[in-house]
């Protein structure tokens, strides 16, 4: 059988060899031991180590973590309740020449027969390579997160062109070849002045409006309607705009006093925009009301709601509807959410709701 000398040896020869740190601390916090490897882990002898203080051993939030544990250690002894037997927790250490390194540190109180703490054994663990592994790991998972919102933009971005052919098609392209035509006419109306008289007259109404479409073309690309007013003054002037434009009435209603971020003023007003769009080609309303509340205090919720004939279903995933898949990605890059229901005969509701704390 092995005398207690010799198991104490043999502890001491595993102490000495072993890669992780081993210490012994007294009860009144001084180190009495700390085994050899600490020169291999910080770059000092073990007689540096037990002679530094605390806060020259760890950084500061380790130090703050660790006076927290021996203070919720004592504590619970002055009062009599029992802490778990062991104790894990990372720390950042100080090493000689400046820099740090991260370890697991296991902390073992040691109590007599009475249950009195008599030392308290520790063993701390170079974590380095673990935690450069998560460094790498969570800038993966920064990359993977970049690459996936650019992807979402560049949906985004190529639904606004989507949009923008479009309208080109539906609107300014349709009247200027309607131009085009009203030109050819004049040409063969030699000998009938009224009539090219006439034609003439369409041909000027037709490029008021074909500018008067591509000046609205550029706006719906930058919303300068937002240059200098809140998300409601817009609103309000876009309703109106709507209004004379299509002779529909819009109304706005909010009861909230609003400030909101810059990201989501434009995110709603795009998907006001969108909206009245579809209501003046589509919905064959007399009336649209856009309301502005928030269902939570985090939370900002926009409506547009129309009085007009409704959508059926799937119809709003035609290819003709990209306004829709627009408004969708829109407030996914603005972290909200799109919904559209309609009954046909009753009117269509676009709702969007976007992150906006009070």
């Amino acid at each position: 059988m092995e005398s207690p000398d010799g198991d104490i040896e043999i502890l001491s020869l595993l102490a000495e060899s072993a890669n992780d740190v081993i210490w012994k601390m007294a009860v009144t916090g001084e180190i009495t031991y700390v085994s050899p490897s600490v020169e291999r882990m910080r770059g000092i002898t073990p007689e540096e180590a037990m002679a530094q203080p605390l806060d020259e051993i760890m950084t500061p939030e380790s130090t703050a973590l660790t006076v927290q544990y021996f203070t919720d250690l004592y504590a619970a002894l002055a009062e009599g309740r029992e802490l778990p037997p062991t104790y894990w927790g990372e720390r950042e250490y100080y090493c000689k020449d400046g820099s740090t390194v991260w370890t697991e540190v296991y902390v073992i109180p040691r109590y007599d027969d009475a249950g009195a703490l008599v030392e308290i054994l520790g063993v701390t663990r170079d974590a380095s390579d673990r935690k450069e592994q998560e460094r790498l790991l969570q800038e993966a998972r920064d990359e993977a997160e970049a690459v996936r919102v650019a992807a979402e933009r560049e949906r985004a971005g190529q639904a606004e062109r989507e949009r923008m052919a479009r309208d080109l098609h539906d609107d300014l392209l349709q009247t200027l070849s309607a131009v085009r035509a009203d030109i050819a006419t004049v040409g063969l109306s030699a000998d009938d002045p009224e009539r090219a008289k006439a034609s003439l007259e369409r041909s000027q109404d037709d490029l008021a409006s074909a500018i008067d479409s591509a000046r609205r073309l550029v706006t719906g690309l930058r919303p300068r309607a937002l240059d200098g007013r809140g998300l409601i003054e817009a609103l309000e002037a876009l309703a109106a705009e709507f209004t004379n434009r299509s002779g529909v009435a819009c109304e706005v209603e909010c009861t909230e006093t609003l400030d909101t971020p810059a990201t989501v003023t434009e995110a709603l007003y795009r998907v006001a925009q969108e909206a009245l769009a579809n209501v003046s080609k589509h919905a064959e309303a007399s009336l649209v009301r856009i309301t502005v509340s928030r269902p939570s205090a985090d939370r900002l919720m926009l409506q547009v709601h129309d009085n007009g004939r409704g959508i059926t279903l799937g119809e709003d995933d035609k290819d003709g509807s990209f306004g829709l898949i627009g408004m969708r990605e829109s407030m996914q890059l603005a972290g909200g959410t799109l919904n559209v229901s309609s009954t046909p005969g009753d009117g269509t509701v676009v709702q969007a709701e976007v992150p906006a704390p009070a």
